[in-house]
């Protein structure tokens, strides 16, 4: 019988899990990119809210969340390069009083996933580049913790089969 250090001893480490060599040469891990945007996103954004404010404004508060999402992975991304052909896209509410539902997250973050566009992390957000989109909601005690996050992660080609 073996003493647990043996048993230890022989049992093999752990390894992240590898996926086959990319295109680019790499056996790695997916990559990814996450933003943060604090505070919460505009109101006039969301699918709800849409018939209450002029259609100007909501270009205005557009075009300023998908700058601000801009210099977001600008300032994320350092020096590297990133472009995926595939990916998934997280985003997540962290929030306080009352909470934008999936269908107002969807609309009122699509600005910020367009700024992934802008900056060529993605080719386009349709389907045949964002495989899949998941929202998700966490409730925080302080209004000053609320914020919206944005993942970006790839997917890589299984070449296995």
């Amino acid at each position: 019988m073996l003493s647990a250090r043996e048993a230890d001893a022989k049992r093999p480490e752990y390894e992240p899990r590898r996926y086959p060599l990319g295109r680019r040469g790499q056996g790695v891990t997916p990559r990814s990119i996450t933003i943060e945007y604090e505070g919460t996103l505009p109101k006039a954004l969301a699918k709800n809210r849409g018939a209450e404010s002029h259609w100007r404004y909501r270009q205005k508060e557009t075009k300023n969340l998908r700058e601000a999402g801009y210099w977001l992975i600008y300032e994320a991304l350092g020096n590297q390069e990133l472009h995926f052909d595939r990916a998934t896209v997280e985003v997540h509410q962290w929030w306080c009083g009352k909470p934008l539902d999936v269908s107002g997250l969807a609309s009122a973050s699509a600005a910020l996933v367009d700024a992934f566009m802008d900056a060529s992390i993605i080719g386009d957000d349709g389907p045949e580049t964002v495989v899949k989109t998941l929202y998700s909601h966490t409730r925080v005690p302080h209004m000053n913790q609320r914020r919206v996050t944005v993942t970006v992660s790839e997917i890589l080609e299984n070449t296995d089969a």
